[in-house]
């Protein structure tokens, strides 16, 4: 007990005395230590991404990557000498290496503003290829790109009026949100923990799938060819889905909520081991008969309910 007293008088001590080192140059800033006390400053970069293509983000610390439509290409960086953030432009590859070294805060920030990479895209280029493999959220707004990775990333992704060549994948071992709005893609494949948000966005050329362990699946106003969502803990809902082959989700522990025609084309069948059912307000598990072409809606819960209204 005496020991951890002295300790907590020590360390308010210290505090103190950086905190004053910090008001004693240019007023109340904060301070850090890095073999020595230092007073932490904003070290803001703008530059020029002439000829970019691909870009990668790979950081080990938590910001903020946008990249979005402008009139130039540019990067702008805001940081700090106690979280710095390193980015190299070569051979028209952007690789943003992010506060590996940071340092810890004592006293205020150098800003009220996380710090964050901006990075602006010309109509007139189209992006070979965008990696995010780091722990930023990365932000995607208006560009046209190739092919986008996010493959074993802990940052958060969204992307916005953004059309791939190739099929989206993104998978992760980490606490991940993925929100799309109006994306199109030969398809998408999804691998996380937590939620997917997917609105008026096209997947037709191949079968997708979203599989997550905690997080809930909203789908609304889409088109895919085919879509298989599973999940552990979360629920399912959508409304206004064009499928052409069909839509199977399977939940451990969830309900689902979905929006469906009911016209002679959709096939209907449900199940649930520990919840109720009702299709198209009746407590019926399906709807409709087997036929050629059939759009079928294999939807199915072990623990949860499920509502399908038209």
């Amino acid at each position: 007990m005496k020991k951890t007293l002295i300790s907590g008088i020590v360390l308010v001590v210290v505090g103190l005395i950086l905190a004053a080192f910090g008001v004693g140059h240019d007023g109340l800033q904060g301070v850090y230590w890095d073999n020595g006390v230092r007073v932490d400053a904003r070290t803001d970069k703008t530059q020029s991404l002439k000829g970019i293509q691909t870009i990668v983000v790979n950081s080990t610390d938590y910001y903020n990557v946008s990249i979005k439509r402008g009139d130039t290409a540019q990067l702008k960086v805001r940081a700090s000498k106690s979280h710095p953030i390193t980015t190299t432009f070569k051979n028209h590859e952007l690789t943003v290496d992010g506060a590996a070294n940071a340092k810890a805060i004592f006293g205020g920030t150098f800003t009220n503003t996380d710090p964050s990479v901006q990075i602006t895209i010309p109509k007139s280029v189209r992006l070979k290829r965008v990696t995010n493999q780091g722990s930023s959220s990365l932000s995607v707004n208006d560009v046209v790109v190739d092919e986008l990775k996010g493959v074993a990333g802990s940052g958060d992704i969204s992307l916005t009026d953004v059309t791939l060549k190739k099929p989206l994948s993104i998978a992760s071992d980490s606490y991940v949100d993925v929100t799309l709005d109006r994306v199109k893609a030969p398809s998408l494949s999804f691998t996380g923990s937590l939620d997917v948000t997917v609105r008026r966005s096209t997947f037709e050329d191949q079968a997708s799938r979203i599989k997550t362990t905690y997080g809930d699946v909203t789908l609304s106003e889409n088109q895919w060819q085919a879509l298989t969502v599973t999940g552990q803990s979360g629920d399912l809902n959508f409304e206004n889905e064009r499928v052409k082959d069909g839509l199977t989700a399977t939940l451990d522990s969830g309900d689902i909520d979905g929006q469906i025609a009911k016209n002679q084309r959709n096939l209907v069948t449900t199940s649930t081991q520990d919840g109720d059912i009702s299709v198209y307000g009746h407590g019926q598990s399906s709807f409709g008969r087997p036929r050629h072409q059939n759009i079928h809606y294999r939807l199915k819960t072990n623990s949860g309910d499920i509502t399908i209204q038209e």
